[in-house]
């Protein structure tokens, strides 16, 4: 399944959701779109402070409609 396919959440969905679960959501897909960052935890909370959760959840959706229309061999090792 692709990542657009996994976390098919609207704004409405988030909103209905405890602030935990939203956070941990939010959190879990942030990991998954940067698997070369170590220190995912901290530059997700500098970046949830930064940015506020609406901004995040709208960044993590097109992220992640971009991953979903890269061809099959292409590859998201930035190393």
């Amino acid at each position: 399944m692709e990542p657009s396919q996994t976390h098919k959440r609207t704004h409405s969905k988030l909103n209905e959701d405890t602030d935990e679960t939203r956070m941990m959501d939010l959190r879990s897909r942030f990991k998954k779109m940067h698997p070369l960052d170590l220190q995912s935890d901290e530059s997700f909370n500098l970046f949830f402070e930064d940015a506020e959760e609406h901004l995040v959840s709208k960044y993590l959706h097109d992220l992640e409609q971009f991953f979903s229309r890269l061809p099959p061999n292409a590859t998201r090792d930035l190393s």
